[in-house]
């Protein structure tokens, strides 16, 4: 009986291990992509400004979005007339909606503390290349077998955090190039493509966003994206209340 819990704790081992060297080399390989390990591990600051548009063409909003190391994010989506800031400063999360036509429809709410957790992981999604779990507690990155996904055959790589977020990754076999990225939260998958390089970082200009049906729900193009500017921690705080609000 000793011997065989013995052989199955060792199957159980080098299996893992396989597993985590297996991951490992997937994820040195797309990163290579995307720029060296010294450029990728330099990223302080990431800052998009971009166009959103509806399924149609038509365009939507205007969009900047703001990271900063560890877990700061700020995102301001705005159109002729509403604008929304959506921020999180690692300590504390906020949606401010400002009505340009009606400010009794302006407001302020305080995302509770696992909304605020699921951005602090988008954050890391965002500022770490596909290593973002490793820089949050309890996160992991796990190989799940292979897939023909658009036509490719690809890698199956769960990026899972803490607070239930997780994301679906797929790599071509080939390339390791990200084919396609399912969103857990809503079964949605993000197409990237047209790339550019920014500071020797390749970035997608655009990024499709498809429902579980195949359709698509709407094109986001990035027009600017700069690398550690300067982005003050203001940036990120909680937005001062206005005093028709206050009690």
């Amino acid at each position: 009986m000793t011997r065989c819990h013995t052989l199955l704790l060792l199957s159980v081992l080098l299996t893992s291990g396989l597993q985590a060297m297996e991951v490992g080399e997937i994820l040195a390989k797309a990163r290579a992509i995307l720029g060296t390990e010294q450029k990728l591990n330099a990223v302080q600051t990431l800052q998009y400004e971009g166009r959103v548009y509806g399924a149609d063409g038509e365009q939507q909003d205007s969009l900047d979005l703001t990271f900063k190391k560890p877990n700061k994010q700020m995102l301001i989506v705005e159109s002729d007339k509403m604008k929304r800031s959506t921020g999180v400063n690692g300590f504390e999360g906020f949606v401010e909606v400002i009505d340009k036509t009606d400010d009794r429809r302006s407001g302020i709410v305080v995302l509770d503390y696992n909304r605020v957790r699921h951005l602090m992981a988008n954050s890391a999604e965002n500022l770490y290349f596909f290593e973002g779990p490793y820089h949050r507690p309890g996160g992991s990155i796990t190989y799940e077998g292979t897939q023909t996904v658009r036509g490719k055959e690809c890698y199956k790589l769960r990026f899972a955090y803490a607070c239930g977020l997780y994301y679906i990754r797929y790599f071509d076999m080939q390339t390791f190039a990200l084919v396609s990225t399912i969103n857990g939260e809503n079964n949605q998958e993000l197409i990237e493509s047209e790339t550019q390089t920014v500071g020797g970082i390749v970035f997608p200009s655009k990024v499709e966003t498809y429902d579980e049906e195949g359709d698509l729900i709407r094109t986001v193009v990035f027009e600017k994206i700069l690398i550690n500017e300067q982005v003050d921690d203001s940036v990120f705080d909680f937005p001062e209340i206005p005093s028709s609000l206050k009690p």
